[in-house]
C-alpha cells in the first residue's frame, strides 16, 4: 500500500518517506 503512495507522490512532484515499525508504519509527505 506504501508503495503505491509513494509513486503517487513521486508523479505529483512531491517526495515522500515512510516511518515508524510495522504495523504501524506511515508515509510522510514533504516538499521536493
Amino acid at each position: 500500500e506504501r508503495k503505491v503512495v509513494h509513486d503517487a507522490v513521486k508523479a505529483a512532484g512531491l517526495r515522500s518517506e515512510s516511518e515508524g515499525e510495522e504495523p504501524e508504519r506511515f508515509v510522510v509527505v514533504l516538499p521536493a
